[in-house]
């Protein structure tokens, strides 16, 4: 799903995902979109080597009071990432708040963080608690960079 405009709010994904080139538990890109008060409990699994989130591959607004506890796996093929709120960001100074990561997160080729892979994203008041581990790339509990 891609996703324009407006708002998710309070949506739980507990179901596994499977992709080929990106996998999320609730959207693929939220657009200028709010994501709020939502969840992943699912396994999320990218088979391609693109990007594996618990909540949305790319963003480009505010991510807010969201979680992941569901095991996020970036099988290889290619040099993007995985992450337990969001992949990656193209948009400087967007926010991540309020949110936390329970979840193994593995990107067998990319980077990998927490709260996300890849961006110059705000991130406040989250944790992660779960482990972060690859064969490559660069890894940090929050975010790689």
């Amino acid at each position: 799903m891609m996703a324009i405009g407006n708002y998710i709010k309070k949506c739980v994904n507990k179901a596994k995902i499977e992709g080929r080139y990106s996998a999320a538990g609730l959207v693929r890109k939220s657009y200028d979109m709010l994501v709020t008060e939502c969840g992943n409990e699912g396994e999320i699994i990218c088979h391609g080597g693109d990007y594996a989130a618990g909540i949305t591959v790319e963003f480009s607004n505010s991510i807010n009071k969201c979680y992941n506890t569901g095991k996020i796996t970036n099988e290889g093929g290619g040099i993007r990432g995985a992450a337990g709120i969001c992949a990656f960001s193209w948009v400087d100074s967007k926010k991540i708040t309020n949110c936390y990561n329970t979840a193994d997160i593995i990107s067998m080729t990319g980077n990998a963080g927490g709260m996300i892979c890849w961006s110059n994203t705000i991130i406040q008041n989250c944790y992660n608690s779960g482990s972060i581990s690859g064969n490559s790339g660069w890894h940090g509990g929050v975010a790689r960079n």
